[in-house]
């Protein structure tokens, strides 16, 4: 079977759009994954912020409330 040139054109626009797909695929999931890593850092800053701001023995007894609560 011989391949005409309208043939190969067309086969080039598909595998273009297909490579189109993956690569926004492959970019939205990049997002999710740095948006993500930005919410982590950021619970992470919040929780570090809240234990320099109070002493062990508040979060020990903070706990001891919500325990015998």
């Amino acid at each position: 079977m011989e391949y005409t040139v309208t043939d190969m054109i067309v086969q080039a626009i598909d595998n273009s759009a297909a490579n189109i797909v993956v690569g926004v695929i492959v970019l939205c999931g990049f997002a999710m994954l740095l948006t993500a890593v930005l919410f982590f850092c950021l619970a992470v800053r919040g929780i570090f912020r809240w234990l320099t701001r109070t002493t062990w023995s508040d979060v020990v007894r903070s706990a001891e409330r919500k325990a015998l609560r």
